[in-house]
């Protein structure tokens, strides 16, 4: 997992940031072509931190969310 936030200083401007995204992201950041090129040719990226995020934040994710979420709208029984 790579990150190329092309537009980091403008979007930390205008819309900002709860969490430093430097440090939270779970892979490489690569601001220019050139380092994203680089990244991927040196494979450098760790799949257990990358594994670790995931089981973070789609801890509760079972693959159906949209569904719950317009069943709940409707108030459909799920």
């Amino acid at each position: 997992m790579i990150f190329y936030p092309y537009d980091l200083e403008e979007y930390r401007k205008t819309r900002g940031f709860w969490e430093d995204y430097e440090t939270s992201m779970p892979g490489p950041i690569a601001t220019t072509t050139s380092e994203l090129i680089d990244i991927i040719l040196k494979h450098q990226f760790d799949m257990g931190v990358i594994k670790q995020f995931s089981n973070e934040w789609n801890q509760f994710n079972h693959g159906n969310s949209s569904t719950k979420l317009i069943k709940r709208i409707y108030n459909e029984k799920s």
